[in-house]
């Protein structure tokens, strides 16, 4: 079926994010100055979910064994702060201050805002998984771009940067929220990059907040899931005419109600003592 629109991300006003390129927090959320939570204002590299989430688990695992050590190479002053609820012990073994690998653990809802905002980029080597994924919603909604993969990114392309997708990965800083890549040596340069890259940064926080508002703005989708509802209304009766495969579940559990009441009637028959027949 079409997508008819993101309902998990509806936001009740395009208005209601409203940060600049150097201010990735609204004024309502900070009482710092703009340039607090400007590139030069933040540090460290951050990725977040909950571990009941096996992709979660998941991406955490390939971070400190895979993609980490290779970062770090790089940037050797960098952290990676590690957040997310119901912390398994497989995970907080991995915490490793030398290695600038913290494992932060739970955050409240209310000091999201902080964290993201805090940090320079959020890293997420989803390998499987499937829907939007809200910690690049997050992190796009403080001004944190997000180096993902094509199943991160799932849900979040405009029609440009879906058709540059591709098995190699790609550099995608022109139109989306950060960079997507499909390898781990993409991942790491798009990572290192997009850390020390001023001008690439502010693009690619940017396109996210263009994104954010493209994508989940309630006041569009819901004209939009109007419309599609309105003709759904109108033509239901063709609609339900040419689906065969609901007109056999009907017709199945009509048979079933039928043979339910048989039974009940025979078991009620059964039942009857010869007293109450008479």
């Amino acid at each position: 079926p079409n997508k008819l629109t993101l309902a998990p991300f509806f936001i009740d006003s395009v208005n209601d994010i409203y940060f600049s390129s150097s201010s990735s927090l609204s004024p309502s959320t900070s009482t710092s100055s703009q340039d607090d939570f400007s590139f030069n204002g933040r540090n460290d590299f951050v990725t977040l979910g909950g571990f009941k989430h096996p992709p979660n688990v998941d991406q955490v695992k390939v971070l400190k064994y895979d993609i980490w050590p290779k970062i770090r190479n790089e940037l050797p002053f960098a952290n990676l702060r590690i957040y997310g609820s119901y912390l398994p012990q497989s995970i907080s073994q991995l915490h490793d201050e030398k290695s600038g690998f913290f494992v932060e653990g739970y955050v409240k809802p209310n000091d999201l805002a902080q964290v993201l905002g805090s940090c320079k980029v959020m890293l997420s080597p989803l390998r499987f998984g499937a829907g939007i994924k809200g910690k690049v919603v997050d992190s796009w909604k403080y001004g944190c771009p997000v180096v993902t993969t094509p199943i991160g990114a799932e849900g979040l392309l405009s029609s440009l940067s879906s058709s540059s997708v591709n098995n190699n990965g790609f550099d995608s800083d022109d139109c989306w929220g950060g960079v997507i890549a499909s390898n781990t040596t993409d991942f790491v340069r798009g990572a290192v990059d997009l850390y020390s890259n001023r001008d690439r940064w502010e693009s690619c926080q940017g396109n996210g907040r263009t994104l954010l508002k493209s994508l989940s703005d309630a006041e569009s989708k819901f004209r939009s899931l109007d419309h599609d509802l309105r003709i759904a209304m109108d033509e239901r009766h063709e609609r339900r005419q040419k689906d065969y495969f609901s007109a056999s579940l009907w017709h199945q559990q009509s048979r079933s109600t039928e043979y339910f009441s048989r039974w009940i009637e025979l078991k009620e028959t059964n039942n009857v003592t010869p007293s109450a027949a008479k």
